[in-house]
C-alpha cells in the first residue's frame, strides 16, 4: 500500500516538474520574442522618423532655395531694366508679388529707403528686418511677425543683399526682400504618418519654434525649454541637444515629460541661405507600445499552440522514460525470478 502511495505521489511531481519545464521553455520563448518585437518595432519607428525628416528637409531646403534664386532673378531682371525709373519698376514688383507665393516683395536702395510691392515708400530703419538685411554678407532668413493695423500674420523673410549693387535709373538697388506666409512652410511639413501622434517643429539653434506641421506651442515658444523638465533615457540628456544642434549635428533622444515619452529626432536644415535652423520630428511612444500590443496579441494563438505542443511532447518524452524504467525493472525482476528458479533446481 506504501509503495502505491510513494508511486503516487511520485507521478505527482514528475507531472508537476513537467508542466514547470513546459512553462518555463514557454515563458522564456515568450520574453526573447517580446525583446525581439520591441526592438524591430524601435527600430522601424526610427526609420521611419529618419525618412520622414529627410523629406521634409528635404522640401524645405528647396522651397526656401527656390525663394532666393527667385530673387536673385529677380535683381537680375532690375539689372536689366537700368534705364528705367524706379516707379515702372516698382509697378513690376506689385505684378509679380501677385503671381508668385511671395505676399510682399521690396526693393532696397542705397539710400536706405525701401519700396514695397505694394507701391509704398518707407525708410529702412522701419523694417523689423532692417537690421538682419544690414548684417547679411549675401542672403538671410529669418522669422517676422506683422503685427501692424494695415496687416498682420506670420511670415518668413527671405533676403538677398548684393555685394555689387545695381543702377535703376536714378537709384542704386543694394538688395531685394519677399514676405511668404509661415503657412506655406508648415503646408511642406505633413506628417502623416503615426496616427497623428508625431509632429515636425522647424526651429532656431536656441530653440525658438519658426513653425509646425500641427498646432504645437511651448514655453516662450521655444522647443528646447520645455525639454528642462524631461527625463532622459540611454543616457541622453538636454546638454548633449543643445550640443548636437551647435555643431550642426543629427541627434536621436528618448524622453519623458509631464506623464508622456516621446522620440525625438533632431536634423539641421542646410541650404544655400546658410540659415541656422533645425528641423525636429517627434513621436510619442505610445506609437511604438500600441505596435508592440498589437504584434504580441496576434502572436498569441501561436504561443497557446507552442505551449500544447511543448507539452505534449515533454509528456512523451516523460512516459517513455518511465516505460523504458518500468521495462527494466520488468527485466531486472525476470532475470532474479530465473536465477532463483535456477538456484533452487540446482539446490537439493
Amino acid at each position: 500500500m506504501r509503495k502505491a502511495v510513494d508511486k503516487s505521489v511520485r507521478q505527482w511531481w514528475a507531472w508537476i516538474l513537467i508542466l514547470l519545464t513546459s512553462f518555463g521553455v514557454l515563458g522564456g520563448g515568450y520574453w526573447l520574442y517580446y525583446q525581439s518585437i520591441e526592438r524591430a518595432v524601435h527600430s522601424t519607428t526610427l526609420s521611419f522618423m529618419e525618412q520622414i525628416a529627410d523629406h521634409d528637409s528635404l522640401n524645405i531646403v528647396n522651397q526656401m532655395d527656390g525663394k532666393m534664386e527667385y530673387l536673385t532673378s529677380l535683381l537680375n531682371r532690375v539689372a536689366a531694366m537700368r534705364d528705367s525709373q524706379i516707379e515702372e519698376v516698382v509697378y513690376s514688383l506689385g505684378v509679380e508679388a501677385r503671381t508668385t507665393s511671395f505676399d510682399t516683395l521690396y526693393l532696397i536702395t542705397g539710400d536706405d529707403e525701401v519700396y514695397s510691392s505694394s507701391y509704398l515708400k518707407a525708410p529702412l530703419k522701419s523694417m523689423a528686418w532692417a537690421e538682419e538685411f544690414q548684417k547679411a554678407g549675401s542672403s538671410f532668413m529669418t522669422r517676422y511677425d506683422e503685427v501692424s493695423r494695415e496687416k498682420w500674420g506670420e511670415f518668413i523673410v527671405y533676403g538677398v543683399h548684393l555685394e555689387t549693387p545695381i543702377l535703376c535709373g536714378e537709384k542704386v538697388i543694394n538688395g531685394a526682400v519677399g514676405l511668404v506666409p509661415i503657412a506655406e512652410t508648415a503646408h511642406q511639413m505633413r506628417l502623416e504618418s503615426f496616427d497623428g501622434q508625431g509632429v515636425a517643429v522647424v526651429m532656431q539653434r536656441s530653440g525658438g519654434i519658426i513653425t509646425a506641421s500641427q498646432q504645437y506651442s511651448g514655453a516662450d515658444n521655444n522647443f528646447l525649454t520645455p525639454l528642462e523638465h524631461a527625463h532622459f533615457k540611454n543616457q541622453g540628456s538636454l546638454d548633449m541637444c543643445r550640443q548636437a544642434v551647435q555643431r550642426g549635428e543629427s541627434l536621436f533622444v528618448e524622453y519623458s515629460l509631464n506623464g508622456s515619452s516621446y522620440y525625438a529626432l533632431f536634423q539641421p536644415l542646410i541650404n544655400h541661405g546658410g540659415n541656422d535652423w533645425y528641423l525636429v520630428v517627434r513621436v510619442s511612444t505610445q506609437v511604438t507600445a500600441e505596435q508592440v500590443r498589437t504584434l504580441i496579441f496576434h502572436s498569441l494563438p501561436f504561443f497557446f499552440l507552442l505551449g500544447l505542443l511543448i507539452l505534449a511532447i515533454t509528456y512523451f518524452i516523460y512516459h517513455s522514460m518511465n516505460s523504458v524504467k518500468v521495462a527494466r525493472a520488468s527485466e531486472q525482476a525476470k532475470s532474479a525470478f530465473l536465477a532463483n528458479m535456477s538456484h533452487e533446481i540446482r539446490t537439493p
